[in-house]
């Protein structure tokens, strides 16, 4: 081969990554995180960000939590991948609203690109929702307007400390 021909093959070969690179940092991408927290006036708490990791704006519809309403079987799980081909990461997990809480979660929001939105849930307001929860186990859901979803991490949320005392 000539100098020209390994030119050309490294130049096809460096425009693919760089094509590749671009289709992957135009899609958005958000991230939901918890964690435990003190508020300045609410007290104890957690609190929800959500991240924008992506190079662009990011319209967010909704913020919700979810909490834990049994174990589904490895035959649930099965049957939720044959049917919607997908993997059940929230199957068992019962999707709600903060505004049944009295919290507001401040959506629609444009989160720029490496910014994030924060909700802080009181103490009171996550007690409420685990009322009816099998576990003390709390997730935080984010939906941007096109409907895309990112789910957080799993917070085993312990039980609240005037009642830990009297246990």
């Amino acid at each position: 081969m000539k100098v020209t021909d390994w030119l050309a093959v490294y130049a096809a070969i460096l425009s693919t990554v760089v094509f590749a690179w671009n289709v992957l940092r135009a899609k958005p991408k958000v991230k939901a995180r918890l964690t435990f927290g003190l508020h300045p006036e609410q007290g104890p708490g957690v609190y929800i960000f959500v991240q924008n990791k992506s190079s662009h704006t990011v319209h967010l519809a909704s913020v919700g939590p979810l909490y834990r309403s049994g174990c589904a079987s490895i035959r649930e799980k099965l049957a939720f991948v044959i049917k919607y081909r997908r993997f059940p990461k929230t199957l068992g997990w019962v999707h709600t609203s903060f505004r049944y809480f009295g919290v507001s979660d401040g959506c629609p929001v444009a989160i720029e690109a490496g910014n994030a939105h924060q909700i802080f849930l009181p103490e009171a307001q996550v007690e409420e929702i685990l009322r009816g929860a099998d576990a003390r186990d709390l997730m935080a859901h984010a939906q941007d307007m096109l409907w895309h979803n990112a789910y957080s991490n799993v917070l085993a949320y312990p039980l609240p400390t005037s009642s830990a005392g009297a246990a």
